[in-house]
């Protein structure tokens, strides 16, 4: 039931950013409407559509549910991934202005809003599937995995539009590292979301680590000097909350694990489940053996001589 509120939730959050574009291009035709506004209204109503049929399928036997919503998440996330960078490009006057500006607040918040469920959708349904329960770093790593491919799409518009193909200039050497590092931190953060079962707290934190100081660069060359990602927008809030989301992933799992390790110390469990007070109790008796054993020894040379 946990995947029918978030179904519910995407399909909430569908339906406002649908009414909140519409109402943008309420003043045009649908024949006067650019290719790329058909193209997030498309996108939207996709996403509309198939978390409706995700609510329906998420009610039906459990073995079948797994199997119809797959497909489903798969879809809607893919569409969001490939629509959100039209829906907040500046050029595009749709969510975010020219001037960098959010102008439609609903479009801007829900958009987002939407792409973060279809990640949590995808989360649990591999936690289902494998079987394991939520830890507390799971929404930081769905949220980084959001957050590095709004980075990296985002880097792809702009260059593509500004023509950096060729050009080896600062501004356009930064949006390539932009590119790069949302592939690089989103690929990593969905390993770990995909194989969490089989990811200790101490690899948690330490690959939190490394992407923190690759988004420690990232806010650096994107959104300070001739980065392109200076101005309000998409691209300058996803790679500040990149930034920090890394910091928080660290800190929890390398708190989770110094927490796991003194409960162990606590319950007399080593790192190899060694039951350390078994140990000690067994060593006394050993010793207590050997001493009675030299004692008994001196009493019969004694007794010889």
């Amino acid at each position: 039931m946990t995947r029918l509120r978030l179904w519910i939730s995407l399909l909430t959050a569908s339906v406002v950013a649908l009414i909140a574009i519409l109402s943008v291009l309420d003043d045009r035709s649908e024949s006067e409407w650019q290719r790329y506004e058909g193209w997030s209204v498309s996108v939207i109503s996709i996403s509309i559509a198939f978390s409706f049929f995700g609510a329906l399928s998420s009610m039906l036997a459990p073995e079948m549910a797994m199997k119809v919503e797959l497909p489903f998440i798969i879809i809607v996330l893919g569409f969001w991934c490939a629509g959100l960078p039209s829906i907040l490009n500046p050029d595009q006057n749709l969510a975010v202005s020219p001037e960098f500006a959010i102008s439609n607040a609903n479009l801007f918040f829900f958009s987002y809003a939407s792409l973060i469920f279809s990640l949590l959708l995808l989360g649990s349904w591999f936690e289902q599937k494998n079987g394991e329960e939520s830890t507390p770093t799971a929404l930081g790593w769905v949220l980084l995995t959001s957050t590095s491919l709004i980075v990296m799409s985002s880097s792809i518009k702009v260059l593509q539009e500004d023509d950096c193909r060729r050009d080896a200039s600062p501004y356009c050497n930064r949006t390539r590292f932009g590119i790069f590092g949302g592939m690089a931190s989103g690929a990593m953060a969905l390993i770990v979301v995909l194989l969490r079962k089989h990811v200790p707290m101490n690899c948690q934190a330490v690959v939190g680590f490394l992407l923190l100081i690759l988004w420690a660069c990232g806010v650096s060359y994107i959104t300070f000097g001739s980065g392109p990602g200076t101005t309000l927008g998409s691209l300058y809030f996803a790679t500040w909350s990149s930034f920090f989301i890394c910091i928080n992933l660290t800190a929890t799992a390398a708190n989770e694990y110094i927490i796991e390790n003194d409960i162990r110390i606590v319950s007399g469990k080593d790192d190899g489940g060694t039951d350390k007070k078994k140990v000690e109790e067994t060593a006394a008796v050993v010793t207590e053996e050997e001493g009675k054993a030299t004692e008994k020894h001196d009493e019969e040379e004694t007794t010889k001589k």
